[in-house]
């Protein structure tokens, strides 16, 4: 759990592009002892779902279609872009993207359609213009946003929230803690641009629930 928590801590500062180029600007945090993950390590056990039961007392398997993400549409603002799995590099500083076009999902998260928070972050913009998440503000409740994954299944999400939170202030542990339903979390920055740290001020926080 220790892990995770810096690990979103860290994914929290992640998903932001300065006016140098494509290189993010990723802060670093303390090191946890145990070892870091990267996209070619094995993705980690999930926590087990367990059946449900009836009103009469028997158990009902739960199905759920779980997808391997590979593509993110948000037809309301113009997004359909590639997702890519990232994680967290050994020098403690969150993977993210290399084209501002992509997205990337934290492979120690839930896969979307598992219970639990799937979490992507993008890019906001570039050195040249906009990126993948430049329009995520514009995003309201009950906009929908469809995930696809590789074996072609789709799910859609509807969104809840829309927030911005200082980076300092963001609630990681509200935002990132387990959920028993099945969520999408998108990141991206916002706010004013600060020359000084090469990164933006704050964080746009979109939630989003699986929809039945």
């Amino acid at each position: 759990m220790k892990l995770l928590t810096m690990t979103l801590a860290i994914f929290l500062l992640a998903g932001c592009a300065s006016e140098a180029g494509p290189e993010i600007a990723a802060a670093e945090v303390e090191k946890s002892t145990e070892p870091s993950k990267s996209d070619d390590a094995p993705r980690p056990a999930r926590l087990k779902e367990e059946p449900a039961p009836s009103a009469e007392g028997r158990v009902i398997k739960e199905e759920r279609t779980v997808l391997d993400a590979e593509r993110i549409r948000i037809s309301a603002i113009g997004i359909d872009a590639n997702i890519i799995d990232v994680g967290v590099l050994p020098n403690g500083q969150m993977d993210v993207p290399v084209n501002t076009d992509e997205v990337g999902w934290l492979t120690s998260g839930a896969r979307p359609g598992e219970r639990g928070n799937a979490i992507m972050a993008g890019h906001v913009d570039s050195g040249t213009g906009p990126a993948v998440f430049y329009q995520l503000p514009d995003l309201v409740p009950d906009d929908e946003i469809v995930i696809e994954g590789k074996d072609g299944k789709q799910l859609t999400y509807r969104v809840t929230s829309v927030e911005q939170y200082k980076t300092s202030g963001s609630p990681v542990d509200r935002i990132f803690d387990y959920a028993f339903s099945s969520q999408l979390i998108l990141i991206t920055c916002t706010g004013d641009f600060v020359e000084e740290t090469g990164n933006y001020e704050d964080r746009l926080v979109v939630t989003a629930e699986l929809m039945k």
